[in-house]
């Protein structure tokens, strides 16, 4: 994160994001304040897009927004509200990504939950998504880090999960 934003401050980006930002967190710790004033301080805009989880409606209305302005910071409401694995949630994200026309190769896969088989490693990997930041955790870790030696594909261990079931 703080890689890209001196590249945007320096005017070294092309025109297309190199990256998605994630910030979540229990209701209540302050995403919505740092998305604003990371939303202000480097993209001068107030304005952050929000997807309401429970309605679907909003969905179509965001990723429409996020076309039109791929440098903004979507804000995601009610996520407790999408139930979901972890492998039908990424196979529905590249789903929309592609039905919106977006190109996931040199992308980077972000996820709160952690990858204890690489599944989704994979999955991700063959859409063109070429790094993974995770929790990690599992006991099982190491069967996506063989996934992701063998392939080529970048994993950063975070150690921390903000998530609480």
């Amino acid at each position: 994160l703080i890689q890209q934003v001196s590249w945007m401050e320096q005017g070294v980006l092309s025109s297309r994001p190199l990256g998605v930002w994630l910030f979540l967190g229990n209701q209540g710790v302050g995403k919505t304040t740092l998305i604003e004033q990371f939303n202000l301080a480097y993209f001068n805009q107030e304005e952050t897009i929000e997807w309401d989880v429970s309605s679907a409606a909003s969905l179509k209305t965001c990723f429409l927004k996020l076309k039109r302005n791929p440098y903004a910071i979507l804000s995601i409401l009610n996520i407790q509200e999408a139930k979901t694995s972890v492998l039908q949630a990424l196979k529905q994200a590249i789903e929309k990504a592609k039905s919106f026309g977006f190109d996931l190769h040199g992308a980077v896969m972000a996820s709160d939950a952690f990858f204890p088989f690489p599944d989704c490693v994979e999955i991700a990997d063959k859409e063109g998504v070429t790094a993974v930041i995770q929790p990690g955790g599992s006991i099982k870790d190491g069967l996506s880090f063989d996934y992701c030696n063998q392939h080529g594909v970048s994993m950063v261990v975070t150690g921390v999960r903000h998530f609480k079931h």
